[in-house]
């Protein structure tokens, strides 16, 4: 122990018990009678916490005020010499004392009451577990108060216990303002902070009785955000609805994660926020959730993160839900954290690499790392291999009272990030070996492409915007994916065509309007009849379809006066869903013909046709949703009772499934009737067996390349293409990309110049990453010597206890900033050669 840390704190100490009237008098300025004070006030402490136990713990007790008692007594030469050092630094010590001296009263106040509140039925295991934090917060009093490091890094927070990243730009540390303030637009990824968060569903902590005197001694100083602070946010923004049901996939899969919570978790998991290239813990990043990953609890760690990160001009998050969580950010903010939303909205988001290849094509395009501007070869799943580290700590910490456990797990992100800090030479050395033979691969495929084209033909495509675009129907397009005007025939494109061409014609609209509502109806009353299988269907909802289909029925008379012998003979006391609708397609080609609907069966043909096209993505994503949750029940779900609810939820999903493949059935069964050939490659019969795919959240095994998805994964080509428009498909079909013919494009170089894009940014991204990887290596070499210096500083008019103990840390860092200066130099060289 050192010896001027002895004395503050029996000095805390002795004011604590004072406070409580175990003692009468304390003196903070006589180092004199300080020492007998402190015996004293150990003395009746121990007296007053032996009174409450077993006398089997009252002899450990004793053996331990006696051991403490030794101490103090063999001290006593030592602390001779060093009271003539104590009297130099009163001026200093004064200044700070009052302030100090109330904190650390507090604080002792607490772990007093701790010990006064014992009760006879607690373990020696408890006593234990108190020392143990105990010795922690003494730990960080003598590295951040005794050595005053703080002084020195006046741009971070007061006490912060965080190991941080060298690499990353910290403003006032390993870069300056101005550097980054000078910075171009086309350098924003030497210079953006890219940030990486996650949830994770292992570390939780039961809901169990909790000693509410088991404080975390770090508080807000470490990982975790502050205790007190979180609680009174919760409190506020707890109540109202966070979010609509998303519609990805992946995402569809986070509503399981609220199924199937543990029933006695008062904790159910934590959300993180990491640096996304280096794997670093950032300093209050962390919070407990509830149900879930709640934005509010999210944003709550996303503030604390931001707060450090204001004077950056760039700034990437990486969030496997960003494609949701962003929706409402800014706004969010603006209501709970108005300083900090002009941040908030320079932030750029993105979906890690392994998450968005199963969500639509809209999130790939729009928030994949892959086409994102300076982002290099980040891929922002490093998060992932944290958790499956800190989840080895889950057994324990789940038991564990409410700040033991923060203490717990901020020992356990502090270490991960220790060593983390010690590898990161080796590190970037790999990461830029990586990125060098990458980079050189890609440079001659680029070149070899480029050279396959006419030169004139290039300058078009260099001029072409590679900004994906959002339509106001949803679809978004882009130059990295094959789309000859706009996609497969939804039912919404076709219907907007036919009335476009009836307009231009200046033909009368009424009938597509007619059968597009007829095919609206008919969806109504597969729907009412699923609701009247599964629930009481309502008088109200009854009459209501039946009014529509009456009034539908007046609409074709009107048009399809051949009809009305139908409608007549039709039974009126039927339930509304099973009264006929008289579509074309319920007609043999015969009697259509002499009821001259042949025009109305061929409008109906062209909406089907787009209707199937639209219930085959209804099944492509039923399908990646069920897979997700499967994958998600596999590695996350546990226990009879979690795994009970799990298999309802995944029940409901298999029924959508079902449900997608029954539309999908019913609307091919019309088109055939209408005269879709049954040889007809692109729309096909679909049975529920064949509603499957390879699931990509499973590692690839043996004879997996040999495996071929179901037909509806590679189409999206209509009926009805030249032979040219079919080599066409057929080639971009490999590509598993979707067409229509209407006013299809003549461009013969279309999926080259799709080829040609994603080569240029596959480059683009690899030279991105040589530039962020040089600048790491330059920053982490300026971290290392700047700690290194700092530590040194540290020395100057301390006790030779506290000197030698930042003597070693200067030498460490100075042994780091020299072996990853070596290691640039070297892959610098090598680089060059190249």
């Amino acid at each position: 122990m050192f010896f001027n840390d002895y004395y503050r704190v029996s000095l805390y100490l002795a004011m604590s018990l004072k406070r409580r009237g175990i003692i009468a008098h304390v003196d903070s300025d006589s180092d004199d009678d300080l020492h007998v004070q402190a015996n004293v006030a150990i003395s009746r402490a121990s007296t007053s916490v032996v009174t409450t136990v077993h006398s089997n713990q009252l002899a450990a007790k004793r053996q331990r005020v006696a051991e403490v008692q030794e101490s103090c007594d063999a001290a006593e030469p030592e602390l001779k010499d060093e009271r003539d050092k104590v009297e130099q630094e009163k001026p200093k010590r004064k200044q700070g004392a009052s302030v100090m001296m109330e904190t650390f009263a507090q604080s002792f106040d607490v772990l007093q009451d701790a010990i006064l509140a014992t009760e006879i039925h607690h373990t020696i295991t408890m006593a234990l577990s108190k020392v143990s934090q105990i010795m922690r917060f003494q730990n960080w009093f003598q590295t951040v108060i005794a050595h005053r490091i703080d002084q020195h890094f006046q741009h971070r927070r007061p006490g912060s216990l965080a190991v941080r990243c060298p690499a990353c730009p910290e403003i006032g540390f390993n870069i300056e303002k101005d550097v980054i303030d000078r910075a171009r637009e086309d350098e924003a990824h030497k210079y953006t902070f890219f940030l990486s968060t996650d949830g994770n569903f292992r570390l939780q902590r039961k809901n169990k009785n909790n000693d509410e005197d088991d404080v975390a001694l770090n508080n807000g100083n470490a990982y975790f955000v502050p205790t007190q602070a979180f609680k009174q946010y919760i409190d506020v923004v707890r109540s109202g609805k966070e979010d609509d049901s998303p519609t990805c996939p992946q995402l569809r899969a986070a509503k399981l994660q609220n199924v199937v919570k543990f029933k006695n978790a008062a904790v159910t998991s934590v959300v993180a926020f990491q640096c996304a290239r280096h794997g670093f813990y950032l300093p209050q990043s962390i919070v407990d959730l509830v149900k879930g990953e709640a934005y509010s609890f999210t944003d709550f760690a996303f503030a604390y993160v931001l707060i450090e990160l204001i004077w950056l001009r760039w700034i990437l998050l990486s969030y496997d839900i960003w494609c949701h969580y962003h929706v409402n950010l800014v706004k969010r903010f603006r209501e709970r954290f108005p300083t900090l939303a002009g941040v908030v909205s320079r932030v750029r988001g993105t979906i890690p690499k392994m998450h968005v290849v199963n969500y639509v094509l809209m999130c790939m395009l729009l928030y994949g790392f892959n086409y994102l501007p300076f982002s290099g070869e980040t891929w922002g799943e490093n998060i992932e291999g944290g958790w499956a580290e800190q989840n080895q700590s889950a057994g324990s910490t789940k038991e564990m009272n409410d700040g033991h456990r923060h203490d717990s797990l901020d020992d356990m992100f502090g270490y991960w990030n220790w060593m983390k800090l010690h590898n990161m030479p080796e590190t970037l050395t790999r990461m830029y070996k990586n990125c060098i033979e990458t980079l050189k691969i890609r440079e001659n495929d680029f070149t070899s492409l480029t050279e396959m084209h006419d030169p004139k033909l290039i300058a078009k495509w260099k001029l072409m915007d590679k900004t994906p675009k959002k339509g106001k129907d949803g679809v978004v397009t882009s130059v990295y994916e094959v789309c000859i005007a706009g996609g497969p025939p939804t039912l919404n494109k076709t219907y907007q065509l036919l009335l476009k061409d009836q307009n231009e014609s200046q033909g009368d609209d009424e009938l597509v309007c007619l059968i597009h509502q007829g095919l609206y109806l008919e969806e109504r009353q597969r729907s009412s009849k699923i609701k009247r299988s599964t629930t009481a269907a309502t008088l109200a909802s009854d009459q209501k379809l039946a009014d529509d289909i009456s009034g539908w029925w007046q609409k074709q008379i009107t048009l399809l006066p051949s009809l009305q012998n139908e409608i007549d003979s039709t039974t009126a006391d039927a339930v509304p869903e099973d009264l006929p609708l008289h579509l074309p397609s319920s007609f043999s080609a015969d009697r259509r013909e002499e009821l001259g609907l042949v025009e109305a069966a061929t409008v109906e043909f062209k909406l089907r046709e787009g209707q199937a096209h639209d219930t085959l993505q209804d099944v492509r994503t039923a399908i990646k949703t069920v897979n997700a949750n499967v994958h998600f029940k596999k590695n996350n779900v546990s226990g009879q009772g979690p795994n009970t609810r799990a298999q309802k939820h995944l029940n409901s999903l298999l029924a959508e499934k079902k449900d997608a493949v029954h539309r999908y059935q019913h609307t091919y069964k019309a088109l055939l009737a209408l005269g879709l050939s049954e040889s007809d490659k692109a729309l096909q019969p679909l049975n529920e067996q064949d509603a499957k795919s390879k699931d990509v959240t499973e590692r690839r095994k043996l004879g997996d390349s040999k495996v071929r998805d179901p037909w509806f994964w590679h189409t999206g080509r209509p009926t009805g293409l030249s032979e040219e428009e079919e080599n066409k498909w057929s080639i971009e079909s490999a590509y598993n990309m979707f067409i229509r013919p209407h006013n299809a494009t003549n461009e013969l170089h279309l999926v080259d110049r799709v080829k040609w894009f994603r080569d240029q940014a596959a480059l683009d991204r690899s030279r991105e990453e040589k530039e962020i990887l040089e600048e790491e290596f330059r920053r982490t070499i300026v971290s290392f010597t700047k700690m290194g210096e700092v530590w040194r500083k540290l020395v100057l008019g301390r006790s030779a206890s506290y000197a030698a103990y930042a003597h070693e840390h200067a030498a460490m860092y100075d042994q780091l900033s020299v072996k990853a200066q070596r290691a640039f130099t070297k892959i610098s060289e090598l680089s060059k050669e190249d």
